[in-house]
């Protein structure tokens, strides 16, 4: 899951300035069974968001790593939220670590 979302985020801010490249990871324990997760970075261009909450691109071969990071994430009966503003990119994930 992390290294898919840094994955994303390296390729997004490598088209930046490089001034204004930067990525924010955040994870930590909420609770003895619950991690927390996010990571967020700028990025430019236009996102748009399908109705399952996943960005939608209609380029061949992309999304899938979203794709496969909901489904992990869900497997696992946790949660995940992803939200673009003011070109910023944040994907919010918590995890249960015992089921």
């Amino acid at each position: 899951i992390l290294g898919n979302l840094l994955d994303n985020a390296v390729t997004a801010v490598s088209v930046l300035p490089p001034d204004d490249r930067w990525i924010n990871v955040n994870a930590r324990m909420l609770s003895d069974v619950m991690l927390g997760l996010s990571v967020k970075n700028p990025y430019i261009g236009e996102i748009t968001l399908g109705k399952n909450g996943l960005p939608r691109s209609g380029r061949i071969g992309h999304g899938v790593g979203l794709t496969s990071v909901s489904t992990t994430v869900h497997q696992y009966n946790g949660s995940l939220d992803i939200q673009t503003a003011n070109g910023v990119f944040s994907v919010g994930i918590l995890l249960y670590t015992q089921g």
